[in-house]
């Protein structure tokens, strides 16, 4: 597995802790940035996409993503639109 935020690829898994709270559906950059700055996560316990930054990400390893925590610190993030946030940009894969 990748260990590059721009190298993510949909479908990896995000945990907080040693919970799988969701999978990766995509990696955002800001303007014409190729830096991640966002990753789009499909979060299972609501059952939507929302946008985490990366600062919230705390290692890559062969599981997955493994973001800060606490898990509830997560719960106030909004569901993610592509349309609501014009200025960002989706990254491929490497």
């Amino acid at each position: 597995m990748s260990k590059r935020l721009e190298a993510l690829r949909p479908g990896t898994a995000v945990f907080v802790g040693e919970r799988n709270v969701g999978d990766v559906r995509g990696v955002y950059a800001v303007g014409g940035s190729m830096l991640a700055e966002y990753i789009n996560v499909f979060w299972n316990a609501r059952s939507a996409e929302v946008l985490v930054p990366t600062e919230e990400v705390l290692e890559i390893d062969d599981r997955g993503v493994a973001l800060r925590g606490p898990f509830q610190s997560y719960d106030e993030l909004n569901e993610f639109d592509s349309q609501s946030f014009p200025g960002i940009k989706r990254l491929d894969p490497a």
